[in-house]
């Protein structure tokens, strides 16, 4: 066999075994100490549910968008992250606008310190929400019907928020937004803006 021939040289079982072990695309991440998530007991058990847990790999799905039309892809958003991780924060329908200015606290709150890393997105189901943002930064409209938003695919049933690392597993997820858990998942794994390790 020639050696120049490199993987294109061998069976196709061979070559994807190897693929798989050298790109670790067949890593279970759900029991990495790096992984975590906050999600309601009664929805974890369900097989759905599962398949969007933290240390899952998410599929290319495409957000909902809106009446003009559908959103982009799922790992287009996270192309467009240029390696950062990216934070999907979901608003759902949310009609206190208390919990909306929350919301918007916790997105300006990952810039100002993990915006080296994390590029961050708040993710809204129609124009009505995002007119009601107190928000400066990136928004993804996803649509209002559960079978075809991200939000839906995500099973958050209000609001919620996803972590993805930029080869699409979930890092972290929780619902509805708990920002002390979240802040110090962060301050474990992710360096401040002051280039110094924040440590819980």
């Amino acid at each position: 066999m020639a050696a120049g021939h490199g993987l294109q040289a061998l069976s196709d079982a061979v070559a994807r075994q190897i693929a798989l072990a050298l790109f670790q695309l067949n890593i279970t991440y759900t029991v990495s100490s790096s992984i975590a998530e906050r999600w309601p007991a009664s929805l974890s058990m369900s097989t759905m549910q599962q398949d969007w847990a933290a240390g899952s790999r998410v599929p290319n799905v495409l957000l909902g968008g809106s009446s003009l039309g559908q959103g982009p892809r799922l790992l287009h958003v996270l192309k467009e992250g240029q390696g950062k991780q990216i934070l999907l924060i979901f608003t759902g329908s949310e009609e206190d606008q208390t919990i909306l200015d929350h919301l918007c606290d916790v997105g300006r709150s990952v810039q100002q310190r993990y915006g080296e890393s994390i590029a961050v997105h708040m993710v809204v189901p129609h124009p009505a929400v995002q007119k009601r943002l107190s928000w400066a930064g990136s928004v993804l409209l996803d649509g209002r019907t559960p079978l075809s938003s991200l939000q839906g695919h995500c099973h958050i049933e209000r609001n919620g928020l996803n972590l993805l690392r930029p080869d699409g597993i979930v890092a972290y997820r929780c619902q509805p937004v708990q920002p002390e858990h979240f802040f110090a998942y962060l301050q474990r794994y992710f360096l401040a803006s002051d280039n110094h390790q924040e440590r819980s």
